[in-house]
């Protein structure tokens, strides 16, 4: 952890440190190697929240592009269960920046718990991801007329998309500075897997502060690409539809029948 308790305010470890666990209240000693970034621990093996994971670089790196007082936030449940979110925005989102593996039950689980919540993945953590998730994009289509913001991706193979694509809450792939986040659109009411792109600054902007985030708005940017992806779903189904409707051509007797028939007063 990057905060705990010391004289009844959250402190970043420093050498000798002792604090208290935000979530549990247990003893945390500071660690402060030469290696890992300067972190807390629990005391002994003991670790409070099941879902926390060690924490990198990039997890630092990401979290510190948000106000301090937004990082490391208990969130509890109306039962009484409880996690430390990684950033909480001031509008309700909930940011997991995920570096390891996990588990389908507990991606299920961090989702239903969280709600509003957002997937920010390390695109870096296999050597094979980007590559693969590079080969899928090439496939990928621009179907929505004067619109080049999103994509439709017609292939969702290789191991990172086959964990993240499909999901209901917003998913950014990061593989790395230099490169834009890629967003797999959630599925909610959306039957395609669609995905946009944007810069780091894009998405820190339209997450930060309210009073700092001008036209750049995260909220806004979702229900606009969502609700413009389904309007474009809706009008395909509309298409396909009059395309394989039957068509009954009229029979040869009906047809004759039409022709037969003549106006008031004229005569055959």
């Amino acid at each position: 952890m990057k905060y705990a308790i010391v004289d009844g305010k959250r402190s970043e470890a420093r050498r000798g440190a002792v604090g208290e666990c935000p979530a549990c209240g247990s003893e945390m000693i500071a660690r402060c190697g030469e290696i890992n970034a300067h972190h807390w621990a629990h005391k002994g093996r003991r670790n409070c929240d099941s879902w926390w994971e060690n924490e990198t670089e990039w997890h630092r790196a990401w979290k510190n592009q948000f106000p301090t007082d937004w990082q490391e936030i208990l969130h509890r449940a109306d039962d009484g269960e409880k996690h430390i979110a990684d950033v909480k925005t001031e509008d309700g989102w909930t940011l997991e920046f995920q570096h390891s593996l996990i588990m389908p039950e507990e991606r299920v689980s961090r989702e239903d718990f969280y709600g509003k919540m957002i997937w920010v993945i390390d695109g870096k953590l296999r050597p094979t991801y980007e590559e693969q998730f590079m080969k899928c994009l090439e496939f990928a289509q621009l179907p929505i007329p004067n619109v080049a913001a999103v994509a439709r991706l017609s292939r969702t193979t290789g191991r990172l998309l086959k964990q993240w694509a499909d999901r209901n809450v917003h998913v950014l792939l990061d593989f790395g500075e230099k490169g834009p986040l890629w967003w797999l659109i959630p599925k909610r009411g959306i039957e395609g897997q669609w995905i946009t792109r944007l810069s780091r600054e894009q998405f820190v902007g339209a997450l930060g502060p309210v009073d700092e985030r001008g036209d750049l708005d995260f909220d806004s940017a979702a229900d606009r690409f969502v609700e413009l992806i389904r309007e474009f779903e809706a009008i395909e189904h509309r298409a396909i539809s009059i395309r394989t409707r039957p068509f009954n051509p009229p029979t040869r007797r009906r047809f004759r029948r039409a022709r037969g028939r003549r106006g008031p007063g004229r005569r055959l």
